[in-house]
């Protein structure tokens, strides 16, 4: 296996991470975080959920997953060039500011 196809499936593996850790921390505000016992449910009124936030997310995972998995990293999956990982990249943080700025 080339060293930029392992690089490549390790950048989406961190991309899905920073995506999971989005939601929780720009989405839901702190309000749920994985691992930990009981949720801040007075603070749900600061949460808000568009359609756009929805299918920005699927989108980002959709792709992430793709490339996260290790059958990806084993098959012959046709690995993304540099120019569409970055854009990938930069799709969750055009998200991530539109979501703070509200």
């Amino acid at each position: 296996m080339s060293l930029h196809r392992k690089q490549t499936f390790d950048a989406y593996k961190q991309l899905r991470l920073a995506w999971e850790h989005a939601v929780e921390e720009v989405l839901f505000r702190g309000v749920i975080i994985r691992f930990r016992k009981g949720g801040s449910t007075l603070s749900l009124a600061e949460v808000a959920v568009e359609d756009a936030d929805y299918a920005a997310i699927d989108n980002g995972m959709t792709k992430c997953s793709n490339y996260a998995h290790d059958q990806a990293l084993l098959g012959e999956t046709a690995i993304p060039d540099p120019d569409e990982l970055l854009a990938d990249i930069s799709a969750l943080e055009t998200w991530r500011s539109h979501v703070e700025s509200e």
